[in-house]
């Protein structure tokens, strides 16, 4: 497998390459079961990090204005209780995403993105 690196602030990677043994088993021969564990978990405890702070900040439309306001410990709580790795968050569908964008628009917007939808159709 290659690997690059570079600094934060350099344009020029370095490359290496690495046999990493392509399944658990060769892992865990190659480098033992408690390392494996401990970088597993290490990895898991990151992604749990990365979707707590995701709840953590009020979502913005381009204009800046507020489209959902930050999770509460309970709510983020329950959302890391059914947490999966590797597997993605429940989407909306694209009838919610129209209702959400509906619901922040004015009448006046509304009206002209109804003429415009009606002259495509």
């Amino acid at each position: 497998m290659e690997i690059s690196a570079r600094l934060k602030d350099s344009k020029e990677a370095v490359k290496v390459t690495y046999n990493f043994p392509s399944d658990l088993k060769g892992l865990t021969d190659k480098f033992g079961a408690d390392v494996v564990y401990a970088k597993a978990m290490g990895s898991l405890i990151i992604d749990i990090q990365a979707t707590i702070r995701r709840y953590l900040v009020a979502k913005t439309d381009k204009d800046g204005k507020v489209v959902s306001k930050p999770k509460t410990q309970a709510e983020i709580q329950a959302i890391i209780s059914s947490w999966v790795p590797g597997v993605g968050a429940v989407r909306k569908t694209p009838v919610e995403k129209i209702g959400n964008l509906l619901s922040q628009m004015t009448p006046e917007e509304k009206k002209a993105l109804l003429a415009q939808l009606s002259a495509k159709a």
